[in-house]
């Protein structure tokens, strides 16, 4: 996956997920992951959490980006997010 020491891990089902704090000017300081670890969370409807432990690490999370986006500079995701939610 991501082998990049800017990254932090959390550890779902034996598998790790890269993680970024993310400094979003005028909003804040929050916790950015990936696509997979949303999907891993949730059952195959995307509407049902697999457990309560996989709702508490969803509701850790502001927002998961694309896979491929994570690779991006925290400029260029900081961007993708404003562009999603704005």
């Amino acid at each position: 996956m991501c082998n990049n020491n800017r990254f932090d891990y959390i550890d779902y089902e034996g598998k790790l997920y890269p993680y970024l704090w993310l400094e979003i000017p005028n909003w804040g300081i929050y916790r950015v992951s990936t696509s997979s670890l949303s999907n891993a969370l949730m059952e195959n409807d995307l509407a049902t959490y697999k457990s309560e432990e996989a709702r508490h690490i969803d509701e850790m999370f502001f927002f998961f980006v694309e896979d491929e986006d994570f690779q991006l500079s925290d400029e260029e995701i900081i961007d993708v997010i404003l562009r999603a939610v704005t």
